[in-house]
């Protein structure tokens, strides 16, 4: 059996949907390091690590359950089950609020976490490593 030339964009669930919302938050986390000029480099295997388990974490919500049902029914897989539902930038990146829930911290914030709700700045979320089990 031979698989057509470019067809895993409309046929690959994760291709469809779901993986351009994990890129999307790995290069939030990418433009903060560089347009804050933190010293981390995330080129080294434990950042990278660290990254992607935080990513992973945030994803693996029940309120994104929705998001990746519907990977499976754009591609045809399966009947559309969910007419509507949150992306990461509705769940984890719109707060209306301007500091980081954090008690005596005064930074500006970087996400909202999908677990907990809190508003954490970057070095709350990635330096002190902020997962949920």
């Amino acid at each position: 059996m031979v698989v057509p030339r470019k067809i895993t964009s409309t046929k690959q669930p994760c291709d469809r949907y779901f993986l351009g919302q994990w890129k999307s938050l790995v290069r939030r986390i990418y433009h903060h390091v560089l347009i804050d000029d933190l010293n981390i480099d995330l080129r080294a295997r434990d950042s990278i690590i660290t990254m992607h388990s935080l990513v992973h974490n945030q994803l693996s919500v029940d309120i994104f359950v929705s998001m990746i049902s519907y990977s499976s029914s754009a591609c045809g897989y399966f009947p559309p089950k969910y007419l509507s539902f949150s992306n990461i930038n509705e769940v984890c990146f719109s707060f209306k609020v301007d500091q980081c829930s954090t008690s005596n911290c005064n930074g500006y914030p970087f996400i909202s976490c999908s677990h907990c709700r809190h508003i954490l700045r970057f070095e709350h979320f990635f330096n002190s490593y902020h997962f949920h089990q």
